[in-house]
């Protein structure tokens, strides 16, 4: 009988596991060790398909339809010439391409959530953490091509814009459905 992986070598995977799989999938890894080298390239195969489960179980169409307009809405608000058309090219590709950056990153956080920590100081840290790296991914267009990128005013203002609907739209999505005392959910009435 084998001895398993190295604790290092565990450890690291264990990090690049979504938390509600990670005791499953390290299980599943160590019954079919056999060797560090085996280890490191079953690990490489398996955690991208395992990711990309947790992300897909995580996303509700409803919360990623909010986040992909609030975002769109937040950058397109913040561009030069926002009152003229928010769907004039200059706009709408710098601005759907920020959206699609913060909205994955969104998606991608959201998948290392562990259950039961969704508190709305966490929603605010990942809003703000996806899209301090959708304004990141936009400087980095702007020096690569100029053309497909907000200025840097508009990227600033339209982050921070964002940030705050996208927290507010996820803080917000337990205010459709509230608890009933006895367990079930019903319908909160919009003021």
């Amino acid at each position: 009988m084998s001895q398993g992986p190295p604790k290092a070598v565990e450890a690291v995977v264990a990090l690049l596991i979504p938390p509600a799989r990670r005791e499953e999938v390290l299980g599943d890894l160590q019954e079919r060790y056999r060797g560090a080298a085996g280890y490191v390239v079953d690990a490489v195969r398996t955690v991208p398909h395992v990711v990309a489960s947790q992300m897909r179980r995580k996303m509700t169409p409803t919360m990623v339809i909010a986040e992909a307009f609030a975002l769109y809405l937040a950058f397109a608000i913040a561009s030069p010439g926002s009152m003229t058309s928010f769907f004039h090219k200059e706009t709408a590709v710098p601005c759907a391409i920020l959206s699609a950056i913060a909205l994955v990153a969104l998606v991608f956080m959201d998948a290392y959530v562990q259950p039961g920590c969704r508190t709305e100081k966490r929603l605010g840290l990942q809003s703000l953490a996806a899209v301090a790296i959708a304004c990141a991914a936009g400087t980095v267009i702007g020096v690569v091509s100029p053309a497909r990128a907000l200025p840097h005013r508009s990227l600033l203002v339209g982050g921070v814009i964002a940030a705050l609907l996208v927290w507010r739209a996820a803080a917000g999505e337990g205010l459709i459905y509230r608890r009933k005392p006895d367990g079930g959910t019903r319908r909160s009435h919009m003021a």
